[in-house]
């Protein structure tokens, strides 16, 4: 088995150190991009469940309006359960 000379094996190890190096800057870019899209997901959210919060509220002011949650029921041992917007909206105007 012949030998390698050693500037033949620093130029390897260079070369595979670099490509090492851009593997982990287009990783490190991928892991910016993840994380600005988490923070505009996360933004769209807490925008998305103000806006539901506030039609739940303009719900609360209307005539009559159904409960945000059901009562428990003591005969099953149910627990309450909280009503979606939709559901909400859907049994308001059931019964109007």
């Amino acid at each position: 088995m012949a030998k390698k000379v050693l500037s033949v094996v620093v130029a390897e190890q260079a070369q595979r150190i670099e490509e090492l190096m851009d593997k982990v800057a287009a990783l490190e870019k991928e892991l910016k991009t993840v994380r600005e899209q988490k923070d505009a997901n996360y933004n769209n959210d807490r925008a998305s469940r103000g806006v539901i919060d506030e039609v739940h509220a303009m719900l609360d002011a209307a005539p009559n309006p159904p409960p945000r949650e059901t009562s428990p029921d003591t005969s099953t041992y149910r627990s309450p359960t909280t009503l979606s917007l939709i559901a909400r909206l859907l049994i308001w105007v059931a019964t109007k």
